[in-house]
Parts: structure tokens; sequence; C-alpha cells
């Protein structure tokens, strides 16, 4: 692979860089780059009111940040290589992320989708052992970004939903919505109709006025189809849905995609249908454990709810959505 930061010469004052354009065909201010320490980089210059409220993710050899603006108003997100040896790493990174941002129709959508596509390099970069998602946890996941794609996305918006998204990130529910919070579980068609609730926070009301509990039935299949599909195709899915219709919020999806643990340079071959949705609200009579029913000393329970005896809790989907709505306001 060609070297594009062969013939360029270190900066020779701290704070600043040599460059010469990475593309002249390319719709926006892309640039290769040095640094006074002679670091290969990449930069793309942009109006400082294209940045909003980006959240950088942290690679490992990488320096990511936005610089100061310069004598022509303009801000350079900036990504830096520390370690020389990563070179071609970092090349296939930068050629990545700018094809990514060729494809905006705003400068402001480009920065989103630069900063999108690193978040997909984030466990690559960092080098990060692979931890392959089991059977169990791909379909947790697939009824979770089944949710925010068919049902969260048009009820509250892309970006209220994955910001929403908690499960990756430790949170007690998968989805929090405040006062409003849903909980994910998928079964199998076919198995003994319960679902595994895994610790006694899961179904606590606490801090909410409204839960609620929604279960897919999700099964291995031979063939794709149009709800059926692999774990890299439900990811595509979504990401495409965001790519189309919320550019700005790529970002923040990619980093709770990172969160899971999924990884797409992962064999996922499994191809999952996703074949009903059933949607259970709590209410205080609900059978579930919670931490005021224990003792002290107890925690972290695990147990199962059977389905048949949670009949009388099903409600529809327009039921939880209205509530959604009502907590966005």
């Amino acid at each position: 692979m060609s070297d594009p930061w062969a013939g360029l010469r270190p900066a020779t004052t701290m704070g600043t860089a040599t460059a010469v354009r990475a593309d002249p065909g390319h719709r926006w201010d892309c640039y290769w780059a040095r640094d006074a320490r002679g670091r290969r980089a990449w930069t793309m210059s942009v109006q400082p009111s294209s940045i909003g409220d980006a959240t950088l993710p942290e690679l490992r050899g990488v320096e990511l940040s936005f610089g100061d603006a310069d004598k022509a108003g303009k801000v350079h997100l900036w990504l830096a290589l520390k370690d020389a040896g990563s070179t071609d790493l970092f090349h296939r990174l930068c050629v990545d992320i700018m094809e990514a941002a060729g494809l905006a129709p705003t400068e402001s959508d480009a920065v989103r989708r630069v900063i999108a596509r690193t978040w997909r390099w984030h466990h690559l970069m960092r080098g990060a052992p692979s931890h392959v998602l089991t059977n169990s946890e791909q379909k947790g996941l697939v009824g979770e970004l089944r949710l925010i794609q068919e049902h969260l996305i048009p009820s509250i918006g892309a970006k209220e939903a994955v910001t929403g998204w908690w499960g990756p990130l430790d949170g007690p529910k998968d989805f929090e919505f405040s006062p409003t919070a849903i909980e994910v579980k998928t079964q199998r068609g076919g198995a003994v109709p319960a679902v595994s609730i895994s610790s006694e926070h899961q179904l606590d009301m606490v801090s909410f006025e409204a839960l609620y509990l929604v279960v897919f039935s999700v099964n291995e299949i031979p063939r794709e189809g149009a709800d059926a599909t692999t774990l890299h195709g439900w990811v595509s899915r979504l990401r495409t849905c965001f790519e189309d219709h919320a550019p700005w919020a790529s970002d923040l999806l990619e980093s709770r995609l990172a969160a899971t643990g999924y990884r797409e340079e992962d064999s996922y071959t499994n191809i999952w249908s996703i074949d009903g949705m059933s949607i259970y609200q709590v209410r205080p009579d609900f059978p579930r454990i919670t931490p005021d029913i224990l003792r002290t000393g107890i925690g972290r329970v695990r147990y199962q709810v059977e389905l048949k005896e949670i009949d009388s809790f099903v409600v529809t989907l327009e039921t939880m959505l209205s509530d959604l709505e009502a907590a966005r306001g």
C-alpha cells in the first residue's frame, strides 16, 4: 500500500502542520499532514458550526481531536498516528472515513459520518481481544436493534432512541426515557414460553412511572429474508436507517454498538428471524423480584418469568409508544 505521507516533511513549528490535499476531487477539504513531531496525520477543515455536539471516540495509537480555529476561521478535525508501525492500518482508516464523508450532502453531515466511522474502528484500533458474542447475546442485540429501527425511531426520533439505549452501558434497563423505561427480552419459538431476568433491578420500577417488558420471538433459520438476516445484517440495516434519515446521530449509534462488544471484523453467520413481538406493562402486581423484597446481603438474583402467567399484562404497541411520546414532550 502506498504511503501518502512519504513526500511530506515534518512541520517546523509546534502546533502547525505541513499538508497536501488528500483527494483534489473530494467535495470536502481533507488533507494528509505531518505535525512538528513528524507524525502521520489526516485532517478535515470545517466551519465551527459543523461540529455540533459530536462525541469523539478514544482510539488506541491515534490522537483524535478538534484543533483551534485557523486564520480563515476553520476548525480542523485531526487524526494523528502515534505509532508509525501501524501506518497501513491508519491509512485504511483514513481512506474509509473519507469515503464516508464523500457521501454527505452537507459539511455537518460529513463531520458526523467521519466520527461515526471512527467509532466502527474503535475496537480494531485499540487492539482489544475479540470476544465473539454468544448466540444468546446476538439474539438479545437483534431484539434491541429491531425495537430501535422499527418502533422507537418513527415514534421519538433517532437521536432520542439511541441516547436512551442504556443496555450497552450496563444500565439497569435496556432503554430509559424518563419517566418511562423498556426492558427487551428474546425467546425461541417453540421453546418453554419464558424469559430470563438477570437481576433484581431489571423489572424494578423505582424512578420510573411506566415500565414495559418487550419480548421478541427470535429463531435461527437457514436463509435470509425480509425479517431474517445475520447480526451483521441487522446492524447494517440500522446503520442505513441512520445514514439516510439521521446522520447527525450516527456517532451515538456507533458508540453504543462498540459498547455492546459488537465488532464488524468478527464472524457472525447465524441468520436470525424475528417472528413476533409481545409487550407487557409492568405494574405493582407483576410477578417479579425487586430489591425491596430481598433480605440484606442477597443480590444479583436471576430468575424466569413464565409468559403464560402474565397474559393479563399484555398491552398494545400504541400504549407503550404513547407513554414514550408523552415523556418526550
